[in-house]
């Protein structure tokens, strides 16, 4: 886990899902949840595209520990790092669209809990807009949360709606960029995710007509759940594109604590789509974003004018 939690919660919308909050085993009960994916035009994708769904299995092995990083744990840090600069510099003058998600299922004597984080954001280098919408739900965390994000000319708008409360706004400064804002986002979960192992080149797929590199989980290096816990089984892959786009990735886990009879099993994904052209609209709740930083009007009239929640913004 990289040291950048704190601002990507700054960005929450935007670079939401970049951090991984803690969850733990705790009075575990419920289903989990299903994880969907969404292309830019708003199909739906399978939980487990293609090749994906094929990845090996790592054998078990004992979780990462908090010692310091081995020559091989530094060598694959700067190996994840070229991967990602190259992706972030074939995306910066594209229009995209990126979908990012995490489950979490703790199972233990008591049960099974569940959550669910999924991202949906899309930015245009031509208009210098971005908007994303960051959706929370599950029984590990308390009822369904939505932040819808809008930046442009400067500023940040943000849309908050817990379950059971009215909305609420913010807006503010934009601190970086829209160049900035569009790598960031684009690149931090990612990072993230192939940080947790090593992965090594597999095969060439075809996939939309193009052909990708399809790399492997080789070894996992994912943080620890606590002292006694062990990976049970990992898989991973991802797929990139001649021009270093990682078009998909993705990972799973389950770590074991004996001493406590629990299991987590960890789902993250990651999928973006480019287009010469990608439209981010001024979604309608701005307005009400507006007037609730001027003073002029309530934030509970908002829930009459809003956009529904099937896109980004």
């Amino acid at each position: 886990m990289t040291g950048r939690l704190p601002a990507a919660l700054a960005l929450v919308a935007l670079v939401a899902l970049a951090g991984c909050a803690p969850l733990t085993g705790s009075t575990p009960s419920g289903p989990a949840e299903p994880v969907e994916t969404r292309s830019v035009g708003g199909t739906a994708v399978p939980s487990s595209p293609g090749d994906i769904a094929t990845a090996t299995a790592v054998r078990p092995t004992t979780a990462a520990t908090g010692s310091g990083p081995s020559t091989v744990e530094t060598a694959n840090a700067s190996r994840v790092r070229r991967v990602v600069a190259a992706h972030s510099t074939a995306l910066a003058d594209r229009d995209y669209e990126v979908t990012r998600s995490e489950r979490r299922r703790v199972t233990g004597p008591n049960g099974t809990r569940s959550a669910v984080r999924r991202v949906v954001a899309r930015s245009s280098a031509a208009q210098d807009r971005i908007a994303g919408r960051l959706t929370v739900n599950g029984t590990l965390e308390p009822g369904v949360t939505r932040t819808n994000t809008f930046v442009a000319d400067g500023t940040v708008n943000r849309r908050t709606v817990h379950s059971g409360h009215e909305p609420e706004y913010t807006r503010e400064a934009a601190e970086q960029s829209h160049r900035e804002l569009h790598g960031e986002m684009a690149t931090t979960s990612l990072e993230e995710l192939l940080e947790l192992g090593r992965y090594e080149r597999a095969s060439t797929v075809e996939r939309d007509g193009r052909r990708l590199g399809r790399y492997e989980l080789a070894a996992f290096a994912g943080p620890s759940w606590s002292r006694a816990s062990t990976v049970e089984n990992a898989s991973g892959v991802y797929l990139v594109d001649r021009d270093g786009v990682v078009r998909e990735a993705r990972l799973t886990y389950r770590l074991s604590d004996p001493e406590a009879e629990t299991t987590m099993t960890v789902e993250r994904t990651y999928a973006v789509e480019t287009a010469d052209r990608l439209a981010v609209e001024r979604p309608a709740w701005v307005d009400e974003a507006v007037e609730a930083a001027d003073g002029r009007a309530s934030p509970s009239t908002s829930s009459n004018r809003t956009k529904s929640d099937d896109g980004p913004s």
